[in-house]
């Protein structure tokens, strides 16, 4: 059953002890942007694992994943750093929406007051934050390392006639659903196909060179993972199938807080478990966009008040729905934000400004839920 289904099973703990022992690690785009979401100390251990398997011939980075890496660096910091500007533009204009609702008193002018000193200590805060961002845009410390270590582990580039077979053979992947790949419809152009370039340079490499694979991507969707009712299982039965049956080896699928784990468990490298531990709430956070939605128990207190808030105004007998939007949006954007202030500002963010807001957030809640006692 196994050799007929070998996607269904987890490779056999001797094939497990042999990959981790001689098979060649590949490391996806968002792996090496990940490098630039942590701390410093995160960081450095991520490049010391990159730097363990490249001096040991163990590394291959696909051609396209440098591509992608080199051309989206730039856009990955900036929109980092856009996140403050938004964060603070809809915190002000949640302030605002409560300021002209002032004929209506739901909200102290000691606890509006609070409310303005917060946003000016967020936007001294925010200030600051940004200008470590520009630290990192000029600064070239960590973009050199990774080069150097990358260097002469990066696939040669497909031919012209090449390239254009294998994006023809990636539409006929995509419109039958044929992983992976085939959940980026909203990317345009070959785009859409990047993920498949990135597997066809996988699967040449590992025939050419015999060799078996440790694929390390922070891509959960579907057509990398096999998932049912909110469970993943493991990777795409189909890709390991095709992997086996194209070169003849076995491929399993880490995440970068998984593949760390094991490098620690395995004692290849000495890994912090407060460092797998950032790397997966970074995982966690950048996932769904390129510059990511964050959900720690934190910011879902954040947003808990925010549905509190948008509530009330719902059933207020006064209309204001802008301000349930300004409302809405100010938690989403905390919570989008409170990640990065973490990364950079190495603080707990309880302490922070930002980590005051939603603690201001709640004392809003239930000053107008008082309020709406009073009027019912």
């Amino acid at each position: 059953m196994k050799t007929l289904f070998p996607g269904y099973y987890k490779p056999s703990e001797s094939e497990f002890k042999n990959l981790w022992q001689e098979g060649t690690v590949v490391f996806d785009t968002n792996v090496l942007f990940d490098v630039y979401r942590v701390s410093d100390e995160t960081a450095q251990a991520l490049i010391n694992t990159i730097k363990y398997y490249s001096e040991n011939n163990r590394l291959f980075i696909p051609y396209r994943v440098a591509f992608e890496y080199h051309r989206k660096l730039l856009s990955v910091i900036q929109g980092q750093k856009k996140n403050y500007d938004d964060a603070l533009g809809h915190l002000k204009t949640f302030q605002g929406k409560l300021r002209e609702k002032r004929s209506h008193p739901f909200l102290s002018d000691k606890l509006n007051n609070r409310l303005t000193n917060l946003i000016g200590e967020i936007n001294a805060e925010f200030e600051e934050k940004k200008k470590k961002f520009d630290k990192i845009l000029l600064e070239t410390s960590i973009k050199d390392k990774l080069a150097e270590l990358l260097n002469g582990k990066v696939g040669a580039v497909y031919s012209e006639v090449e390239f254009g077979k294998i994006l023809k053979e990636g539409e006929r992947r995509f419109k039958n659903k044929i992983p992976p790949g085939y959940k980026d419809s909203e990317k345009s152009n070959d785009d859409q196909y990047g993920d498949y370039v990135v597997w066809k340079e996988t699967l040449d490499y590992a025939k050419t060179n015999s060799k078996s694979v440790i694929f390390v991507s922070s891509d959960r969707k579907d057509d990398w993972y096999l998932k049912s009712n909110g469970l993943c299982y493991g990777p795409q039965p189909a890709l390991i199938k095709e992997f086996h049956e194209y070169t003849g080896n076995t491929i399993y699928l880490y995440s970068l807080e998984q593949f760390l784990h094991h490098v620690n468990e395995e004692k290849i490298l000495e890994i912090s478990n407060e460092s797998i531990e950032e790397v997966k709430e970074v995982i966690n956070t950048v996932r769904e966009t390129d510059y990511g939605t964050s959900s720690p128990a934190f910011h879902n207190e954040v947003l808990e008040n925010a549905r509190k808030l948008s509530d009330f105004w719902r059933t207020a007998r006064f209309e204001t729905p802008q301000a349930f939007e300004a409302v809405t949006g100010t938690a989403r954007k905390l919570a989008s934000m409170t990640e990065f202030a973490d990364r950079l500002g190495q603080a707990t963010l309880q302490n922070t400004p930002v980590g005051q807001t939603m603690k201001t957030l709640a004392n809003v809640t239930s000053a107008i839920n008082g309020q709406k006692n009073v009027q019912d």
